[in-house]
């Protein structure tokens, strides 16, 4: 167990690492070497990421004040993804999630 000072050496050491990179190069950083680091993102790190760009996330909408907002895509709002589940991810235990966002399974799922 760590001690007071041996405590405040560790954080001081983290403390000086963290300052030294970027959140996601310590995300991508933590991911390639299998240590878990989770960002706290704000409003603005969710707007920028690069996977809901190439999914089309995100929809033009414009307020009553004439102002341009980006806001979730319409039909990603409306239709909710249905999970199913295989022979494969029930002997695993883990959810396969149907891109066809309709019930049931589809060819991929099963």
């Amino acid at each position: 167990m760590l001690t007071g000072a041996q405590l405040e050496d560790v954080r001081a050491a983290v403390t000086a690492f963290t300052l030294r990179h970027r959140k996601m190069e310590l995300f991508e950083g933590g991911m390639a070497r299998g240590v878990t680091l989770a960002p706290v993102d704000t409003t603005a790190d969710v707007l920028a990421l690069e996977q809901l760009a190439v999914r089309d996330y995100w929809d033009q909408v414009r307020l009553p004040s004439g102002r341009a907002l980006r806001a979730p895509e319409r039909s990603s709002r409306r239709q909710p993804v249905a999970v199913a589940r295989s022979w494969r991810s029930v002997a695993s235990s883990s959810a396969v999630v149907c891109r066809r966002r309709s019930p049931g399974p589809c060819n991929r799922c099963r």
